[in-house]
């Protein structure tokens, strides 16, 4: 069965600690559920769910009892202008910005087959691509990738069938 753990050790910035905490299932399985922030007078509980956020809610009130107290709820919508954290300046995506992102990306990528990736379990794309397990594997990282960009402002977004080409994995 899946237990919920921290991780350890946690984070320390100034008097906050910074707690992943993870479920842990099968020999290799884990699952990041939330994330703690522990100061000397605050606990701050951030999970991507409301059924995590319950569950992590109850676990947590049941460990410490009356030790504390609920206070606020909040459910912001990452996608909503109005959910930005307060003092974020608005990205303005203009020609040369998008134009400097695209060149950033042309240099990541430009041998980007050559560096070993813990997706590939420390292999290389180009080595990967030897055996039909790794083609699937960075076949699918790829298209991963192929997917993020097509959400990037038009102008700014890199195109991967050079990338493909080179590893042999054209469509």
């Amino acid at each position: 069965m899946p237990r919920s753990r921290m991780s350890t050790p946690p984070e320390v910035d100034g008097d906050v600690s910074v707690h992943v905490i993870v479920r842990t299932g099968g020999a290799m399985e884990s699952t990041v559920i939330g994330v703690s922030r522990l100061s000397p007078k605050r606990m701050q509980i951030e999970s991507n769910s409301r059924q995590r956020a319950d569950t992590l809610r109850q676990r947590i009130e049941a460990a410490c009892g009356g030790l504390i107290r609920h206070r606020a709820r909040e459910h912001p919508n990452p996608l909503h202008p109005d959910s930005r954290a307060a003092g974020t300046p608005e990205r303005v995506a203009t020609p040369e910005l998008r134009q400097l992102e695209l060149d950033f990306k042309e240099q990541h990528y430009a041998d980007w087959s050559d560096h070993p990736l813990p997706a590939l379990a420390g292999r290389t794309p180009r080595e990967a691509v030897q055996n039909k397990e790794g083609r699937d594997k960075v076949d699918l990282l790829l298209k991963e990738m192929e997917n993020l960009e097509e959400r990037a402002p038009a102008g700014s977004r890199f195109a991967f069938p050079k990338l493909r080409r080179e590893l042999g994995l054209e469509p």
